[in-house]
């Protein structure tokens, strides 16, 4: 009877453990935004007389996924989406300069670590070229910024001489 017993344990516990418990499958969520920036930079810290500022309009679209757990909890998220920059002086919005972007992100929220990888500036201007440039992958441990690895280039008070002209 022991035997049968243990036999009958052990059939219960193997279907037990061939049961997967699965969470729930991702959410994909489509993302579509603007976000409007006050001040990209404040053009009158350069001595140049300028009374300005730089402002940003940016264009979001791409979609993010979103992982449970068994539990039903958000675990991680992952980002894939695009957009573009549309600066502008701040007190004229008529003269633009449209740059595009796109990055990836990973977020665990089980361990605060993000990491985001891609092109995150690109503004060239008319006649002068290449002034804002960041891309690569910039990593967050335990929510704070950790590194960033890849190519920066920022030359600010040329976009102010941009607009001031």
């Amino acid at each position: 009877m022991k035997k049968s017993m243990l036999v009958l344990i052990q059939l219960l516990l193997a279907l037990l453990l061939a049961i997967p418990a699965f969470a729930a499958p991702p959410d994909k969520v489509d993302v579509d935004d603007e976000f409007e920036y006050t001040f990209i930079e404040d053009c009158s810290v350069y001595d140049e007389g300028w009374d300005f500022a730089v402002q940003d309009i940016e264009a979001a679209y791409g979609h993010e996924h979103i992982f449970y757990n068994k539990a039903g909890d958000v675990v991680k998220r992952q980002f894939n989406v695009s957009g573009t920059d549309t600066l502008f002086r701040a007190d004229d919005r008529h003269n633009t300069v449209v740059a595009n972007w796109h990055n990836n992100g990973t977020w665990n929220l089980e361990t605060n670590n993000e990491k985001f990888r891609g092109l995150f500036w690109n503004v060239q201007l008319p006649g002068v070229g290449l002034v804002y440039h960041d891309s690569g992958a910039a990593f967050i441990v335990d929510g704070e910024f950790d590194r960033f690895a890849g190519l920066e280039h920022y030359d600010l008070e040329a976009i102010c001489r941009y607009f001031a002209g």
